[in-house]
């Protein structure tokens, strides 16, 4: 079972005045507002708990507990955002053990992607940027997807399987959006625009279908373990029995 946890907070998380969806509008069939309002990113995607099948996310050609773990942001409105200062960490507040990852300079257009991953004891191909200066291009192994490393110092730097959570802060520092797997010892902030709390065991990622979709199980979705670079996968087309009527 997977249960999602949803709340929009005044304007003050972002600084900027946010409007309310049309009621009117929203009735005509237009399309969602995406979970998070402009200017933020969104979390698309979290690689946790990496799978022993499956499980070589940054594509080096081995399995890694710590290096393959990733989270992705997506740019799910019509205008660019600046990621500059944007952060994402985990529960080890204030601990030598925390994942942290501060974007640099960098604009994700509309429809684009950004994956952070861990990094540890990772070899890379093509493009790669870090928390000092973006990726040169787009990098063609992950879907066209813009590639960043955080460059974990050591195999305590990462995300806990069991129970934890990754918040995405603005930059200034102000909690914008959770992704909570578990009970994790340190709770998350509750006054953010999003929560996504994960209550089923996972054998892979956790992934949106869409803008406004809540975080699933990867392997539900198309029976993979991870899509790093697939902002909102589809899932498999059933297969038809061919018929004899001509």
């Amino acid at each position: 079972m997977l249960l999602v946890l949803a709340s929009v907070q005044p304007a003050d998380l972002s600084g900027e005045g946010v409007s309310q969806p049309d009621q009117a509008e929203a009735a005509e069939g237009s399309e969602p507002e995406p979970l998070v309002p402009y200017p933020h990113p969104l979390i698309t995607e979290v690689l946790y708990a990496v799978p022993t099948s499956g499980g070589d996310a940054n594509g080096d050609g081995r399995r890694h507990a710590t290096g393959d773990e990733f989270i992705e942001v997506t740019n799910p409105h019509d205008r660019s955002i600046a990621l500059s200062g944007y952060r994402l960490v985990d529960r080890h507040m204030g601990e030598r053990g925390r994942f942290a990852f501060v974007f640099p300079d960098f604009m994700l257009e509309p429809g684009q992607t950004a994956i952070v991953f861990n990094g540890f004891d990772a070899e890379w191909t093509g493009p790669v940027g870090d928390t000092h200066r973006a990726p040169p291009g787009a990098n063609p192994a992950f879907e066209g997807a813009f590639v960043f490393t955080a460059e974990a110092a050591n195999r305590y730097m990462a995300l806990a399987n069991a129970a934890d959570f990754v918040l995405l802060e603005n930059p200034l520092g102000v909690p914008v959006q959770v992704v909570v797997w578990g009970n994790p010892d340190q709770r998350p902030p509750t006054e953010v625009y999003h929560t996504d709390t994960i209550v089923s065991d996972t054998r892979g990622s956790v992934q949106r279908m869409g803008p406004a979709e809540a975080m699933r199980p990867h392997d539900r979705i198309d029976r993979q373990t991870c899509s790093p670079g697939v902002a909102f996968p589809k899932p498999p087309v059933p297969r038809v029995a061919p018929s004899d009527t001509p």
